[in-house]
């Protein structure tokens, strides 16, 4: 009964209850949108113990009630996107659903809203990290014994990350451990933008509130550490700098997404001028933007590849 008590005191289940009951009493499909790690599904099946009359399903060929969580694995399930497709294909004006998607990037590229069950959804819900209260709940469920003196410096570390608050409640001197509890995280931190972190409380002004995700995000992604602020201010390791023009941000953030940092001339051009304008436009007005922009870094640097485009490294 006392874990029970607690998840149903956290910000985010209720959030997450509410949410389910406007779509119930609107006869309408939702989408949770989440990161690994999260804990969206045991939310899900909090919910679904509360209120046996919601089916979760997270497997192909099951019966449909008249509210289903859908809870496919889109991080690691190529499949996943059509297994949603085929339950919503089958469903009767008395079925809904609420989809939980563990890939933003997906929903930021819209490739979502093009599949058959996207084009019926009637809103999102977006999940954020852990408060510090809702932490401190993890903390005392994983491990009754722990410190309350070691809380602030595992919260430091999370960030608010339900899985980095129960892992590092139990084993917070396992860094090797902690490496492999995050990979799922970070592959779809990596293919996410700075609003969307933001958005879900990863990051504030630019930066990683968890200790943890701000060393190996940056590990996983190359040597580079650089960022665009809402603001439009330019982040390198955690320093906020000069101010950007819409373009240059725009460049930045395909730089640091590419592979090896690698951007060529043509796509710069797409940036500057519009799709398809590369052939309009000289390698000295592409040469000229980059000039400016290398301006105004102070530990990178876009390095020219001949033939090719530019590679974003570190400098100095």
């Amino acid at each position: 009964m006392m874990g029970r008590m607690a998840i149903e005191e956290r910000y985010q289940y209720k959030e997450l209850v509410d949410f389910v009951k406007g779509l119930i009493a609107s006869n309408a499909s939702g989408l949770l949108v989440s990161v690994p790690g999260m804990g969206a599904s045991h939310y899900c099946k909090k919910l679904v113990e509360k209120d046996p009359k919601i089916s979760f399903i997270n497997s192909e060929g099951s019966e449909l009630s008249s509210f289903n969580i859908l809870d496919f694995d889109f991080d690691r399930d190529i499949e996943a996107g059509r297994k949603v497709d085929d339950y919503f294909k089958k469903a009767t004006l008395g079925n809904k659903f609420l989809v939980v998607v563990n890939r933003p990037d997906m929903v930021e590229s819209e490739k979502i809203g093009e599949m058959f069950f996207g084009r019926r959804i009637y809103k999102q819900l977006w999940m954020k990290v852990n408060s510090f209260d809702e932490s401190k709940d993890i903390y005392k469920r994983a491990n009754p014994d722990l410190e309350e003196k070691k809380y602030d410096q595992i919260y430091k570390l999370s960030g608010g990350l339900s899985r980095l608050d129960k892992f590092l409640a139990i084993n917070i001197d396992d860094r090797v451990g902690i490496k492999n509890a995050v990979g799922s995280t970070i592959s779809v931190l990596k293919k996410i933008s700075l609003e969307t972190k933001e958005r879900m409380g990863f990051m504030v002004g630019g930066v990683y509130l968890s200790d943890v995700l701000k060393e190996l995000v940056v590990v996983n992604m190359s040597d580079v550490n650089l960022l665009v602020g809402q603001d439009m201010i330019l982040i390198e390791d955690g320093v906020r700098g000069e101010l950007l023009t819409k373009i240059e941000k725009g460049l930045i953030e395909l730089a640091v997404s590419a592979e090896e940092n690698v951007i060529t001339k043509e796509k710069i051009a797409d940036q500057k001028w519009g799709e398809g304008s590369y052939d309009e436009y000289s390698d000295q007005a592409i040469s000229k933007t980059i000039q400016r922009l290398n301006a105004k870094l102070k530990k990178h640097l876009f390095e020219s590849i001949s033939l090719v485009g530019y590679k974003l490294k570190r400098h100095g």
